[in-house]
């Protein structure tokens, strides 16, 4: 596994499965690490909402499928 930031926007890299999983990202308020589970049967683009456990701050998290290299990507910005 693979964290880095792109564009000031935290990312997540994981080997791709066909089932629910758990997954991380990093808060964009705080920046502290949290926990989440991601699904690949929801779609390739999948964007929801999920409050940091630590800061309660509102995270929107947009969570992409490369399909061809196995991989996924979520990215966390504040919710306006």
């Amino acid at each position: 596994m693979e964290a880095a930031r792109l564009t000031g926007k935290p990312l997540y890299f994981c080997c791709y499965h066909r089932e629910a999983m758990n997954a991380g990202y990093q808060c964009a308020g705080c920046g502290e690490w949290n926990e989440t589970s991601v699904d690949s049967s929801a779609g390739t683009r999948q964007e929801y909402v999920e409050d940091c456990q630590v800061c309660c701050k509102p995270n929107i998290l947009h969570v992409s499928w490369d399909m061809s290299a196995g991989e996924y990507t979520i990215s966390a910005e504040l919710e306006s």
